[in-house]
């Protein structure tokens, strides 16, 4: 025969309004980081990628998922006298370094790119874990950066070597 019955009850309207945020807060991460025009990317600690965002498609013409497991420094052209590994080394002996570097990186039709690599270590319990970062295209801020120069040098060698006085005053004179 029926004795009874033992049981409890939980509201689930807080756990389930913070799922909602969860979610949503993911899904604004996720719209963010796949429209940005910048690489954002993660590195394992033997320098193998384990995530690159779709920013890699439109700056180097990689699909993601051809450099997921791929050593990072594949796709990095060292300049001469460069030491391959020296700045991942850097973030491995200290994790809590930023840095941001120029480098040049190899577009999949094989020339190569400028850019800004922002990056940190990332630790888990003490441990070195890997790299997580940005890169941005620098090469058309580089091309404005060469007009100017060029400019200046023009206007310079004109000023320098012009028979006139040149000169210039503030507004009183």
């Amino acid at each position: 025969r029926f004795a009874g019955a033992n049981g409890s009850v939980r509201d689930m309207g807080e756990r389930d309004r913070l799922e909602r945020e969860l979610r949503a807060s993911e899904e604004r991460f996720r719209f963010l980081i796949e429209n940005s025009p910048d690489i954002i990317f993660a590195v394992d600690a033997a320098g193998a990628f384990t995530y690159v965002s779709d920013g890699i498609r439109r700056s180097l013409g990689y699909e993601p998922e051809e450099l997921v497991g791929r050593a990072m420094w594949s796709i990095i052209e060292y300049a001469p006298g460069d030491t391959p590994g020296l700045r991942f080394g850097q973030l491995r002996d200290d994790p809590s370094l930023e840095l941001t570097n120029r480098l040049m990186l190899r577009h999949a039709d094989g020339r190569t790119v400028p850019f800004e690599v922002s990056s940190v270590g990332i630790s888990r319990d003490g441990e070195f874990a890997g790299i997580q970062g940005a890169a941005r295209d620098i090469s058309e801020r580089e091309r404005l950066e060469q007009e100017l120069r060029v400019s200046e040098e023009r206007y310079r060698f004109l000023v320098e070597n012009s028979p006139d006085i040149i000169f210039s005053t503030d507004a009183d004179g």
